[in-house]
């Protein structure tokens, strides 16, 4: 989901969105980069 282009926020909206109106038939599964997106909301630059 998350990349290096510039639309990543646009295809997490996306997929939030379809995660809440099909919430038994979509499943979002992280990453490597989700993952290091959400060490830095977490910890920001310090690693």
């Amino acid at each position: 989901m998350i990349n290096r282009g510039k639309d990543s926020g646009e295809v997490i909206k996306s997929i939030k969105l379809l995660c809440e109106q099909y919430p038994n038939n979509v499943h979002a599964v992280i990453g490597n980069h989700e993952e290091m997106m959400g060490w830095h909301y977490q910890r920001g630059d310090k690693l």
